[in-house]
């Protein structure tokens, strides 16, 4: 098969929830011994593509230092005639709707089903406008939970037949997690001698990150003990607002924010928590929940989305909403409890091998393209 990739989402400085996706199925599939050829598309050559070193997989830039508007209608057709091109994959929802050959779509989440903290993710009609027509156009929507599946057929029930759920899975390198305080320390000033909690990943308003500073600022009142939170991810308005309630709060001193932490230090990063809290009001997968799990660290996570289903009962579930339930699933996950909340953590994360969503995908796009 010859399987057009589109690879734009990549065009990024750094790497989150969508790309990270993406980077996995990329070495997914460079992993399986199949023939195909796979023809990685973008407007140009986005900044976190890697280097495959692999000839089934050619870069292709469409656009280079030209228009980008309508890109995927404008150029993508005429490119998928002359290159033969079987199928056409999309991570996330959008699809050139001009293309005559199978298109599948990816749908992470729809946030503003679940919370109306969304206006800091554009604009909400394009959003409602864009799963409409993935529901009429896209051969198959590719949905990463059972939650999100369940949301978008809620608005499009007649898209049912071509819903399907494929999971992410997660790198075992967070398997062979160790904590490195002094590294942390040193690059991002992470505490090096006093416990804390985690939270992780890009910042926006329905992360509900205003929630673990509150329960910190509870289970400090109850108990008096020496605990911090960091707070990881590339600075924006919502982290510099989180931080400010944690000032008025008197949590000056106990709060942290790190910035973007690099790839090769997450592993560290995880190991070194007491818990990552997941205080998400809205959450179509939540990959560092299973990525904490496997390093070994317990996780608090919100009571909400598909954070219990990916959770599946290896996770101290709480209302984050309810800052003292909060706060006391940060006890739980430091107590008595906390070796077993680590070895059903381990046992979960396992349940979703990398090589998994390749090797589903690869099913699917053989199914379509006959």
């Amino acid at each position: 098969m010859r399987i057009a990739l589109d690879v734009s989402p990549l065009d990024r400085p750094h790497a989150t929830g969508v790309e990270k996706a993406l980077l996995q199925l990329l070495a997914g599939l460079k992993a399986l011994p199949d023939q195909n050829e796979y023809f990685l598309v973008a407007p140009k050559r986005p900044w976190l593509l890697p280097e495959l070193a692999d000839p089934r997989f050619r870069p292709v830039s469409l656009v280079g230092g030209g228009r980008r508007l309508l890109w995927r209608e404008r150029l993508v057709p005429a490119f998928a005639h002359r290159v033969r091109v079987d199928l056409w994959h999309s991570p996330v929802q959008a699809i050139p709707l001009l293309l005559d050959r199978p298109k599948v779509a990816t749908l992470h989440e729809l946030s503003w089903m679940e919370t109306e903290e969304v206006d800091d993710e554009g604009s909400l009609a394009r959003r409602r406008g864009v799963a409409y027509i993935v529901s009429r156009s896209a051969d198959r929507i590719v949905c990463v939970s059972e939650c999100t599946r369940r949301d978008f057929l809620t608005l499009h029930p007649s898209a049912e037949p071509k819903t399907v759920v494929i999971h992410h899975g997660v790198d075992p390198v967070y398997a062979q997690a160790k904590p490195d305080p002094m590294r942390l320390s040193e690059a991002y000033d992470v505490p090096a001698d006093v416990p804390w909690f985690l939270t992780l990943g890009r910042a926006l308003k329905r992360k509900g990150l205003p929630h673990a500073v509150r329960a910190l600022r509870v289970l400090l009142d109850r108990t008096g003990g020496p605990y911090h939170l960091v707070m990881a991810g590339e600075e924006n308005a919502t982290l510099r607002a989180a931080r400010d309630l944690a000032v008025r709060l008197g949590l000056a001193q106990r709060v942290h924010i790190t910035g973007y932490v690099n790839e090769p230090d997450l592993p560290a990063l995880y190991a070194g928590a007491a818990a990552l809290l997941v205080p998400s009001e809205s959450e179509g997968f939540g990959m560092p929940l299973l990525e904490a799990m496997a390093a070994g660290t317990p996780v608090v996570a919100n009571r909400r989305a598909a954070l219990p289903e990916v959770a599946g009962g290896a996770a101290i579930l709480v209302d984050f909403q309810k800052p003292l339930e909060a706060a006391e699933g940060l006890l739980r996950a430091l107590g008595n409890e906390r070796e077993d909340w680590i070895e059903r953590g381990r046992a979960r994360a396992a349940q979703f091998p990398v090589e998994a969503p390749a090797r589903k995908l690869l099913a699917l796009w053989r199914e379509l393209a006959g």
